[in-house]
Order: C-alpha cells, then sequence, then structure tokens
C-alpha cells in the first residue's frame, strides 16, 4: 500500500504540517509518499503584497522565508491555489516547484503524478468564487483576481475526466452551513458529479465534514492547527483509495 496525506490549509504554519506528518507516520509505522494540500499555504515571497484578510489569518507566516532560502520541503507535497495565497506568485510557478519538493498544481488541469510507484491523476480547482468573474477567460482575469476560479477551469476538468481524486479550495454543497445558510457552491456540486472522482477533499471553511455525491467520498479539512486538518489514505496497487487515518 502507498500511504499519501490530504491538508487543510495552513496558513503559515508549514513547520507544524510536516511536524504532524512525521508524528503520523511514527503511529502509523510507515512512510507517507506525498502530502496533497487543498490551498491558503500562504505562499508569499515577502509581506508587502499581504492584505487585511491575511493579517486576520496570522500574516505570511513562515513561506516568505522558506521561499527566500529556497529550503526543501522534508516531503514531495502538492499544493492548490487558496483565495488567501499570492495567486500572481502562484501563477507564475504553476505546474513546477516552487521551492525544492513543493510543487504547485495549475488551475483546471489533471495531473497525473506518481506515487509509491502508483500513477495518482488529481483534478484541480482552487481558489473562490466571484459572480462578477466567473465567466471570463482564465487569461483575462485582471491583476489582483488571478484568485478566482472560472467556469473555463471547470470545463477543462470535465474534458479531462477521469480523475482519481478533485482538489477543491472551496466547498460543495451540502456539507459546510453556517445559521442554516449552505455555504457550498452549486457549481463544485455539478462539477463532482460530472467526473465523479473516488475522493474530493476541500478546505477553506476550516471544518471537517464529510459526505457523499453520487459515488464520490468527499471530505473537508479543518485548518491543520486542528483537529481534522490531515487526512491519510492508502492506496492499492490496483488505484483503490481507502481512509486510512484522520488526525
Amino acid at each position: 500500500m502507498t500511504l499519501i496525506a490530504i491538508a487543510g490549509d495552513v496558513h503559515g504554519d508549514i513547520a507544524l504540517l510536516y511536524e504532524k506528518v512525521v508524528e503520523i507516520q511514527a503511529k502509523i509505522g510507515a512512510p507517507i509518499e506525498a502530502v496533497f494540500q487543498v490551498g491558503d499555504l500562504h505562499l508569499y515571497s515577502d509581506t508587502s503584497r499581504i492584505d487585511s484578510a491575511v493579517l486576520r489569518h496570522g500574516g505570511a507566516g513562515e513561506f516568505p522565508t522558506w521561499f527566500r532560502e529556497k529550503r526543501a520541503i522534508p516531503i514531495p507535497t502538492y499544493a492548490i491555489l487558496g483565495n488567501h495565497d499570492d495567486a500572481e506568485l502562484f501563477y507564475q510557478y504553476a505546474g513546477r516547484e516552487i521551492v525544492p519538493s513543493l510543487h504547485l498544481l495549475s488551475q483546471g488541469i489533471v495531473t497525473s503524478i506518481k506515487v509509491g510507484g502508483v500513477d495518482v491523476r488529481i483534478g484541480v480547482l482552487g481558489g473562490n468564487y466571484s459572480q462578477k468573474f466567473f465567466k471570463t477567460d482564465p487569461e483575462k482575469l485582471p491583476q489582483g483576481r488571478k484568485r478566482h476560479y472560472t467556469q473555463a477551469h471547470i470545463d477543462s476538468l470535465i474534458n479531462n475526466k477521469p480523475f482519481d481524486i478533485l482538489l477543491t479550495h472551496e466547498a460543495p454543497t451540502g456539507l459546510v452551513k453556517r445559521n442554516d445558510n449552505d455555504l457550498g457552491r452549486l457549481e463544485i456540486t455539478d462539477l463532482i458529479e460530472r467526473t465523479q472522482p473516488q475522493m474530493a477533499f476541500f478546505g477553506h471553511h476550516h471544518t471537517h465534514a464529510s459526505d457523499n455525491i453520487g459515488k464520490t467520498v468527499v471530505t473537508g479539512l479543518a485548518r491543520i492547527q486542528n483537529l481534522g486538518g490531515l487526512i491519510v489514505l492508502a492506496i492499492s496497487k490496483d488505484g483503490i483509495f481507502q481512509l486510512l487515518r484522520n488526525s
């Protein structure tokens, strides 16, 4: 079996993420081959571009130092775009490493990643929704608005199915509510219904939640600092994914 971890919003606490991964490896007694992260890692090259929303979540955190020093991530990690990441920086490095062993997964793209001898196909819809920009050509998103996903990103994923895992930053409908209001997005629910990956994971809402949409097991992750912020999956040689541990 190959083990991978799915991590919730980090908000700058990068060292804590890997401390938790190491702890889980010790408890399981087997290595985690890769980490997949659902956005809001706090990808900033320096503190000059952070806004008030990022400040409310603890500021830029540790990543500017890791970026400046090109410090290597201890376990191969694949991150998607969050609404509290520097989208301009993200797009500059999308599809490649931003620091050693930290890969940024491109918006609306299905990427095949070999993990422990198993090919894992990952669909990616990072960022958040904007009614104003949802129908915009991704190439024409204005500066400061590249943090939003678009209809074109969703169409690309549908046209390139199948994939094993869908990573989104925002939630589909039916899993996260506040004051009886569903915070999920219908277009993400539709994406899952039309592609039916084995599993789908989201962050953004800092809430651990789980349900099925059709055949897809959908899980929301808490912040990495909290219970439900890190999930371990086992992958069999025939490509079957199974939840192994929730921490």
